[in-house]
């Protein structure tokens, strides 16, 4: 009996993590409702807010909102960009400091966020709280 129940853990912690159960994430990441765009990849959203991609595909220069509320940003870190904060800052520091790019504009609610983007049809951002405003979309994430 012993031997059935370690065997049973041994296989059942051996399982990689795609049969771990996740939660569905709250993040939304959210452009102007004149922005055409209605999905991204995740790897698109990582080169956007990495600054590597600098224009949308209609010709419209990417602004940048990033959301420094402690738990949007690691969900944000650790789901598109897969750095952590502190690496993400520094990330961008570089940038700045090696003279490649302007520093992201920086906001610490989700209510910012809205309005920057809702004012910016260009900017892209992240918030957790649901969409209530007409001024802004949430683009949809591909796999």
């Amino acid at each position: 009996m012993k031997n059935a129940i370690l065997t049973v853990l041994i296989l059942l912690l051996s399982l990689p993590p795609v049969y771990a159960t996740t939660v569905e994430s709250a993040l939304r990441v959210v452009v102007s409702a004149q922005n055409p765009q209605q999905q991204l990849s995740r790897s698109e959203l990582n080169r956007i807010f990495l600054g590597k991609t600098r224009k949308w595909t209609h010709g419209e220069r990417v602004a940048l909102a990033i959301n420094s509320e402690a738990s949007a940003m690691d969900e944000f870190c650790q789901t598109i960009v897969h750095k952590t904060p502190r690496q993400f800052s520094m990330y961008w520091r570089k940038q700045l400091y090696s003279g490649h790019s302007m520093l992201p504009a920086q906001f610490d609610t989700d209510e910012h966020i809205i309005d920057y983007v809702a004012e910016h049809s260009g900017a892209i951002g992240f918030i957790l709280s649901p969409i209530n405003d007409p001024r802004i979309k949430e683009v949809m994430i591909a796999p």
